[in-house]
């Protein structure tokens, strides 16, 4: 989320609007021309709280700074936003009515939070219709707010892959959210078939997975946290995300801009961008038999027919111009 956002306040910025983050902390500086306002870092925990002190500090900063053509862009809990954009999954979205989660203030919280910032805004802006149907499902008074879907943009590459490099792949910081477990599951699956298939894990330690006692570790390599996503893209043939949950899921279309085709769930925001052409989405209660099929399929596709994915930063930043053009005249 953090790096969506910061590409969309430096391209708004690039546009000649005067721009100014409000944040607990800036981790980047590069190509922002706007101005920053840091209250200081906050504690992590418990996330609520953190939640209701930055919105006390961006409610004081805005009451001191107010004038009349000023437009609200909000990508946090932020209430009373005139544009808010959504950068995850609703909180709750396909909990089961006995999780033992409802009996957890800090869960109920945690929607209240969620639910005052989604009804108190003008504008609500999802990532994908998938997206917009989720927020509608747990926030119904959402359903006039919400405005056309803007997909996040992807840095073009021009990485050429000229032959196989004989592995599949996996990135994700949240890795049990992300699916790494039945990644390794259809992973073993295929190194029975092809005993020279590797697996690339990124932005996990192989000390983060050893309680699931992963088969075949000598053929797994764990990449732990990479400064140059390329350094995991340009070993992989396929990636696989079988996301529980995803809002949308970069490393999808940072895939598909490689021309690395994508095996991934349909709980993947970014399942909407992929095409029979460049890979699949399947559902996320299929069987591994399904997946590890799937996986075997693309395997053996022409690298060379797969078409690349493009969707420049510049189109995401001419479609927050319109919103905001339309903010200014109401």
């Amino acid at each position: 989320m953090e790096d969506i956002a910061w590409r969309i306040c430096c391209g708004l910025a690039d546009q000649g609007l005067e721009v100014t983050v409000l944040c607990d902390e800036v981790c980047r500086s590069d190509n922002y021309n706007g101005k920053v306002v840091e209250f200081g870092t906050r504690a992590e925990k418990p996330r609520w709280l953190a939640h209701l002190r930055f919105v006390r500090q961006v409610q004081s900063w805005l009451r001191e700074n107010h004038h009349a053509r000023q437009i609200i862009h909000c990508h946090e809990m932020v209430p009373q936003a005139d544009i808010l954009s959504v950068h995850s999954t609703p909180h709750g979205i396909y909990e089961s009515i006995v999780s033992p989660k409802i009996f957890d203030p800090t869960w109920h919280i945690n929607r209240w939070l969620e639910r005052r910032v989604i009804s108190t805004a003008k504008k609500v802006v999802p990532y994908t219709e998938s997206h917009s149907h989720q927020i509608q499902i747990m926030h119904s008074a959402s359903k006039s707010l919400l405005v056309g879907p803007v997909v996040p943009g992807t840095e073009p590459s021009d990485r050429q892959r000229v032959k196989p490099r004989g592995a599949i792949g996996f990135i994700g910081r949240e890795w049990e959210r992300k699916g790494l477990g039945l990644v390794l599951a259809i992973f073993s699956r295929l190194v029975s078939m092809q005993s020279d298939l590797r697996l690339v894990v990124a932005g996990v330690e192989r000390q983060s997975v050893e309680e699931i006692k992963p088969s075949n570790m000598d053929n797994i390599q764990f990449l732990g946290e990479i400064n140059d996503i390329n350094q995991f893209y340009d070993q992989i043939d396929l990636l696989i995300h079988p996301a529980r949950l995803e809002a949308f899921g970069l490393v999808v279309t940072e895939a598909l801009a490689r021309r690395i085709p994508v095996l991934v769930s349909d709980r993947v925001g970014a399942s909407g961008v992929v095409r029979p052409e460049n890979g699949q989405v399947l559902p996320i209660k299929a069987s591994l038999e399904e997946w590890t099929e799937n996986a075997r399929q693309i395997l053996r596709w022409d690298l060379s027919r797969i078409p690349e994915y493009t969707r420049p930063w510049s189109s995401v930043i001419e479609e927050y111009m319109e919103l905001y053009k339309v903010c200014q005249k109401n």
